[in-house]
């Protein structure tokens, strides 16, 4: 019988080096965006949707240039997203009071609904992933991984791979 080379362990596997420490980060991040992505797909959304949803709800009442600019997304790819979301009665987009030009983002009911539905399996995904550690466990390893996002100036509560993501650089030179 042959054994499958790659399923035996590396020689460098567990030797707590940056490099080992940045695969396992990426590898257990992956699984837990497909994982997430399957559960999601039942409820007729997308992961970018849920990104949106989460934020609007948040937040409430930003304008569609106010969510653009807290998720550091082009305004035609958010666009793109907030028409997907009304057509399916998650979100309407209202008259914003203090500037007619502008629309306020709003959830519908049933998007309020969606969106507590979307807070639950996020928590209840989290569990899954993290069933192999105790709470402090996951509070020292929540804390951590803040820690290596701020360093890495990553948007907090904001995928890096949400659809129409200005680039970093762009971002800082617009905040500059």
């Amino acid at each position: 019988m042959t054994k499958n080379k790659l399923a035996a362990p590396l020689p460098d596997q567990d030797s707590g080096s940056p490099g080992d420490l940045a695969f396992l980060i990426a590898q257990v991040g992956s699984h837990s965006q497909i994982s997430f992505g399957k559960r999601v797909v039942p409820l007729g959304l997308r992961l970018a949707h849920v990104g949106v949803l989460k934020a609007i709800f948040r937040t409430n009442r930003l304008t569609q240039r106010e969510l653009g600019d807290t998720l550091g997304m082009f305004p035609s790819n958010l666009v793109r997203l907030i028409d997907e979301l009304e057509q399916k009665g998650l979100v309407r987009r209202g008259h914003n009071a203090s500037d007619r030009r502008s629309y306020t983002l709003l959830l519908t009911n049933k998007g309020q609904r969606m969106t507590s539905e979307l807070i639950a399996l996020t928590e209840a995904h989290g569990d899954r992933i993290c069933a192999a550690l105790n709470p402090l466990e996951r509070r020292e390893l929540t804390q951590l991984l803040r820690k290596i996002a701020t360093g890495q100036g990553l948007q907090p509560g904001v995928h890096p791979e949400l659809p129409g993501l200005k680039s970093r650089r762009a971002t800082k030179a617009r905040t500059l």
